[in-house]
C-alpha cells in the first residue's frame, strides 16, 4: 500500500510539475504578448505624435499659404487701381493731344477752317441723365457750322451721347449745323452701324469732303 501511495505521489508531483511548466509557458506567452501590445502602443503613440506634428505643420504652411494669397490679392487690388487709373489719365491725355493734333492739321491743310472747343452747362441732365458739362469741337468753314467729336477711338455708346450732346448745343443755342461728325483712327464696326442710323458722319482721317455738298441729314 505505501507503494501505491507513493506511485500516486509521484503522479501528482509529475502532474504538478507538468501544470507549472505549462503555466509558466504561458506566463512567457503572456509576457511576450504583453510586451509586443507595449511596443505596438508604443508605436501607435509615435505615430499619433508624428501625425499631429505634420498636422500642426500642414496648418502652419496653410496659414503661411493663405497670408501669402492675400498678399498677393492685395498687390493684385493695388496693381489694378493702380493700372487703372494710370490707363485713365493716359486714355484723358491721349484723347486731348489726339483732338489738339487733329486740329492743328485742320487748321494748316483745310482753307479757312476754324476748330473751337465749346463747353455748355447741362442743367437739367438731358445729356448724360444727371447735371453735367457738355464739351464739343465745333469745325466752321466759310460760316459753315459742322458739330464734331475729335476722339481716339469710337465706339457705338460714344456715337449715342455725341448725337445727344448735339442735339442739346442745337437746342441751347439755336445754331442749326450742317452735319454732325466723328474724327477718329480708330472706329469699331458696330460704331459705324449706329453712326449712319443717326445721320453721324464718321472720318478716320482728316479729309476735306467733310466739306463737301451732300443732302442736308436731319439733326434736330
Amino acid at each position: 500500500r505505501w507503494e501505491e501511495n507513493q506511485r500516486r505521489w509521484e503522479e501528482n508531483n509529475r502532474k504538478w510539475e507538468e501544470a507549472q511548466r505549462r503555466w509558466k509557458e504561458n506566463l512567457r506567452r503572456w509576457e511576450e504578448n504583453d510586451r509586443k501590445w507595449r511596443e505596438a502602443q508604443q508605436r501607435w503613440e509615435e505615430n499619433q505624435r508624428k501625425w499631429e506634428e505634420n498636422n500642426r505643420k500642414w496648418w502652419e504652411n496653410q496659414k503661411k499659404l493663405d497670408e501669402m494669397l492675400e498678399r498677393m490679392n492685395k498687390l493684385e487690388r493695388l496693381y489694378t487701381v493702380n493700372i487703372g487709373a494710370l490707363g485713365a489719365r493716359w486714355g484723358l491725355q491721349t484723347e486731348a493731344a489726339f483732338r489738339e493734333g487733329i486740329a492743328k492739321i485742320l487748321k494748316l491743310y483745310v482753307p479757312d477752317v476754324q476748330v473751337e472747343r465749346v463747353v455748355l452747362k447741362d442743367e437739367s441732365g438731358w445729356v448724360f441723365g444727371t447735371p453735367d458739362q457738355v464739351e464739343l469741337d465745333l469745325i466752321i468753314r466759310n460760316g459753315e457750322l459742322l458739330i464734331g467729336e475729335i476722339k481716339s477711338a469710337v465706339e457705338p455708346s460714344d456715337v449715342y451721347v455725341f448725337y445727344r450732346k448735339a442735339q442739346f448745343y442745337q437746342q441751347q443755342t439755336g445754331r442749326q449745323a450742317r452735319k454732325l461728325v466723328m474724327i477718329s483712327p480708330m472706329v469699331f464696326p458696330r460704331a459705324k452701324e449706329v453712326a449712319e442710323r443717326l445721320g453721324v458722319e464718321l472720318y478716320t482721317a482728316p479729309d476735306e469732303s467733310i466739306f463737301q455738298q451732300k443732302p442736308s441729314q436731319s439733326t434736330s
